[in-house]
């Protein structure tokens, strides 16, 4: 487990079960609200909430806790498939031990409870198709629902589900091809529609239109997509040999289910084109990933179990060998936590830094007041009427780099080059936490405090220029800390 959050989602998630437990008052977080997300964080932080402690711990345990739910969830789906305990055990090991999945789930993000609600969800469709029971597909579509509740996007192994629910069986009977129904599909299709209905108008309403229509939906860049499509599994490319040979695997051992599993992992297809550059947006299709390989190695096991026993270390070890360093640096320490306690050591309680997604760490392990500013909210007008009020009412107002080294906030990058002189404070090492799973990617962070009344203020650049440098679009946030350390020392 991470010794601290190390995401802004985990952060804000602490605050709103740490606001829950002081008031009373249920409440979601991010635009879709992630009401499931926060109720099952509730229920693992209600003991410490009744000892008054924060939420850092429990939302840390949240995730490792599912993660162990989630290796038991997909070796059911992988047994109730393909009647395969070695099958399912590798599916098992190789989805939680893959980096992507394990190392977010230990620092307190929610893809492990995604990954276990929709494995659960599809195992208990399944069974109710053999058990032709009616309690297990209604659970399995409650299961689902409560998944898109977690994190939006379950949303994309709906199509795969909805041919799971059907249970739509082919065959042959002589020289006839047959397609038929699963036996208990009605009681599955009435709960998904009825509860997926109400969460989708309560919890979305017409955002979830608006998100349907928008151009990165519809027009889906095809482009990116075959960039990331190598990127997804970087630590071994012969689990892609595997999930090849696990598809014909599939063919034989359960063709009913080989449409809807194609059909579930082509997804990566669309997360790719929506901006999917962060390794951990691909928890949705790593289940049907592993199934395929997990069919193979059942196959193998068939023919000789020694063999399939040593592609199953072969195909586990490497990704979960790759993942280890980050887990036991991140279980040593923490990064971010070290950098919001060093902002806490320059920064006054009364006073106020302007960070970006930073802030959540800030105002968290900091304990100081951040005004967050991303590449979505900013508004020049609003940023400028707060940095002069907040200087008129006598409180000192800081800078991170991070507020602006984000090439989309350009905008607030020349705003406050043009109208604040600045004084370097210091500067923090900060780890890219935004892809903390791929990698130790460490900058330094320029601490800056804002001079002078927004109409008496020299310009940063006149300082830049004096000094030889040349700020421009192009001027990377390394270049622009650089020049602050030697011009403003």
């Amino acid at each position: 487990m991470s010794a601290a959050l190390t995401h802004y989602d985990s952060v804000r998630l602490a605050q709103t079960l740490e606001h829950i437990c002081a008031t009373g008052e249920f409440q979601g977080i991010s635009a879709g609200g992630r009401y499931g997300l926060v109720a099952i964080s509730w229920l693992v932080y209600l003991p410490w909430c009744a000892a008054g402690a924060n939420a850092d711990f429990a939302v840390r345990l949240t995730g490792v806790i599912f993660l162990a739910l989630a290796a038991g969830a997909i070796y059911l789906l992988t047994t109730e498939l393909f009647r395969s305990r070695i099958g399912g055990i590798t599916a098992a090991l190789l989805t939680v031990g893959t980096p992507f999945l394990i190392i977010p789930s230990t620092y307190g993000k929610e893809h492990s409870i995604l990954v276990f609600l929709l494995a659960f969800a599809f195992w208990c469709t399944l069974r109710g198709h053999r058990s032709l029971a009616m309690l297990w597909p209604i659970v399995g579509a409650l299961s689902f629902v409560v998944a898109v509740t977690v994190r939006e996007a379950a949303l994309f192994a709906l199509p795969a589900f909805i041919l799971v629910v059907l249970g739509i069986d082919v065959g042959r009977d002589g020289e006839r091809w047959h397609l038929r129904l699963g036996g208990q599909w009605l009681p599955g299709i009435i709960t998904l529609i009825i509860a997926g209905g109400a969460v989708v108008f309560a919890f979305f309403g017409g955002q979830f239109i608006a998100v349907l229509g928008d151009e990165r939906v519809t027009a889906f860049f095809w482009s990116q997509a075959f960039k990331f499509w190598f990127e997804f599994f970087v630590f071994t490319y012969f689990a892609w040999i595997a999930a090849l040979i696990g598809v014909c695997a599939v063919w034989r051992l359960r063709r009913d289910v080989l449409v809807p599993l194609l059909l579930w992992f082509a997804m990566t297809l669309p997360i790719a084109a929506l901006g999917g550059y962060v390794p951990r947006y691909y928890d949705v299709v790593l289940i049907p990933f592993s199934l395929f390989v997990a069919a193979a190695v059942a196959v193998l096991a068939q023919r000789s179990r020694l063999a399939a026993i040593g592609a199953l270390l072969f195909l586990v070890l490497p990704p979960f060998w790759l993942g280890l360093p980050f887990l036991e640096a991140r279980h040593a320490g923490s990064n971010v936590k070290q950098f919001a306690e060093y902002v806490a050591t320059i920064i006054d309680e009364d006073d106020v830094v302007v960070a970006m997604d930073d802030s959540a760490f800030i105002e968290y392990y900091g304990h100081r007041h951040a005004m967050s500013v991303t590449p979505t909210s900013q508004n020049k007008q609003r940023i400028a009427r707060k940095l002069i009020d907040l200087q008129r009412n006598g409180s000192e107002v800081y800078v991170l780099q991070s507020s602006w080294a984000n090439p989309l906030n350009q905008g607030l990058k020349q705003f406050l080059q043009k109208n604040f002189d600045a004084e370097l404070v210091g500067n923090h090492p900060l780890e890219n936490y935004h892809d903390a799973e791929r990698g130790f990617y460490i900058r330094h962070i320029a601490i800056v405090r804002l001079k002078g009344p927004l109409f008496n203020a020299s310009l940063l650049e006149e300082r830049a220029l004096q000094g030889g440098a040349t700020i421009t679009k192009e001027t990377t946030s390394a270049d622009l800390g650089a020049w602050l350390r030697a011009s403003l020392s």
